[in-house]
């Protein structure tokens, strides 16, 4: 009787026709064309295949995760820092299509990214007339945890990130050099010479803008919840104001005010439980009295709900709100006296996962005749712009507007006809690329200012001792 072990090595060693091995072979080649074809398609944002696409996407993508994974592990790198997918070939840094010196009405670009080379996220300000960096800020983040005492992290807090997976979200530069940031975590603020001046330690997230009396508009996560009939993990967002020497000044649950306004269905009327039915990303001071609102009210970006709201603090009244014409928007600007811009993401939730619906845009709301334009929609669609989330715009004159693309890692200024002014793409030497952690244009005035203050500053080759020079600033119980 024949031994298993003799089966298997007849069956191993067995003869095969030389037209089935070939037969093979033609097979597994198409196949493997026709999964790259695929594959390629629906990295375009195609969605021709549908989940076959996706999951196939997924599976490309599934070696390098692992090798991020890997890296984590050991070093500590953060796999979200690197973009999902890479769409923009072999570009990299910036594509400037005009001559240094030929737009001296272009201002300055604070770029906020992950420089892979020193695997740091930094902030530099690029002068856009010159096309030259002008300074960089690079704290140490380190100490920085270090000296942090925030405790109780809400869920997808960073606040004990380490060193190289820090992100610096939406940096913001005062006239002195100074810069303030967050990474869901507690508000830093760094001297022009990278040293730490203070740190707040509240669950500080999304936009850092200036108010007009010199301070500080910022979203935070409240902890101890302020509204009834919810679960530990709520994410209830708050409005606040901060000085620049760190004092919270203004603090306003988002939820609890819009049930004091008769908005309580756009928290308590879905269908179903959510922990983040609002997800503040925006809040826009108003600096001058119109028709349609009053220095020191704030128009705030609610994602969750699709909704941009026009709010009067001193009267703790929402004036005006409305939902839809934008989804899942990012960044509101106030253009004039009657009009307001908002970067709609336009991504919308379908059965298991979430997709741009063709691609983002900038839109118009006109108070006068409640029209909804959008200028910049071909060219945007031309361009391929289709951050999942995140994402920040800013127009610019009459025909161009700024874009960052944050999942993608892009940043663009682009006109209505598509043709594109500069460009950047945040590819690291290792020739992966990375995302963008909400970059900002500033006017040449304000950025000149900026210049020269940090000019001023010699910082020398070596940074201090940062422990002398950190401050972690007390705040009073704060009400909400």
């Amino acid at each position: 009787m024949e031994s298993g072990v003799k089966k298997i090595e007849r069956l191993l060693f067995k003869k095969v026709e030389i037209w089935i091995v070939v037969l093979i072979l033609v097979l597994f080649a198409m196949g493997t064309i026709a999964v790259g074809t695929m594959v390629h398609v629906s990295t375009t944002g195609n969605t021709r295949y549908g989940a076959v696409g996706r999951i196939l996407v997924e599976a490309a993508q599934f070696p390098n995760q692992m090798v991020d994974v890997a890296k984590q592990l050991v070093k500590g790198n953060k796999p979200a820092l690197r973009t999902g997918v890479d769409r923009f070939e072999n570009r990299k840094g910036f594509t400037f299509n005009y001559a240094p010196g030929a737009r001296p009405d272009f201002g300055y670009l604070v770029l906020s990214r992950y420089d892979s080379e020193i695997e740091r996220s930094v902030a530099e300000l690029v002068d856009l007339n010159t096309q030259e960096i002008v300074h960089r800020w690079l704290p140490d983040y380190a100490e920085i945890t270090k000296q942090s005492n925030l405790r109780g992290e809400p869920s997808a807090n960073n606040v004990r990130d380490l060193p190289n997976r820090v992100r610096m979200l939406h940096p913001l530069i005062l006239d002195e050099g100074s810069l303030l940031y967050k990474n869901n975590s507690s508000l830093v603020k760094v001297d022009a010479c990278s040293r730490t001046t203070w740190i707040v330690d509240e669950h500080f997230h999304h936009s850092l803008e200036k108010s007009s009396d010199g301070n500080i508009w910022v979203p935070r996560h409240i902890l101890e919840k302020s509204i009834p009939n919810v679960g530990a993990d709520f994410k209830e967002d708050a409005i606040v104001k901060i000085s620049p020497d760190g004092k919270i000044l203004f603090d306003k649950s988002l939820p609890q005010l819009m049930i004091e306004n008769g908005l309580g269905y756009l928290i308590y009327g879905l269908d179903f439980y959510t922990i983040d039915p609002t997800h503040l990303n925006d809040i826009q001071e108003v600096k001058f009295e119109s028709e349609y609102w009053k220095p020191g009210d704030i128009f705030l970006s609610i994602r969750n709900t699709s909704t941009i709201a026009l709010y009067r603090p001193s009267e703790n009244k929402i004036i005006w709100h409305k939902q839809w014409d934008w989804v899942n928007q990012h960044d509101v600007d106030i253009l004039d006296d009657h009009r307001i811009s908002i970067f709609d993401n336009n991504v919308y939730n379908y059965d298991g996962f979430k997709e741009v619906n063709g691609h983002n845009e900038v839109k118009i709301y006109n108070f006068r005749t409640g029209e909804v334009t959008s200028p910049w929609k071909d060219a945007m669609a031309k361009a391929d712009l289709r951050t999942k989330s995140e994402g920040r715009s800013k127009i610019l004159n009459e025909d161009e507007v700024f874009i960052e693309e944050s999942n993608y890692g892009r940043a663009i200024v682009l006109d209505k006809d598509g043709k594109v002014t500069w460009e950047y793409v945040n590819r690291g030497s290792d020739g992966f690329t990375y995302i963008l952690s909400w970059s900002r244009i500033i006017d040449r005035k304000t950025g000149n200012k900026v210049v020269e203050s940090v000019r001023s500053h010699p910082c020398g080759k070596e940074p201090p001792n940062q422990n002398q020079d950190i401050k972690v600033v007390q705040q009073d119980a704060i009400k909400n």
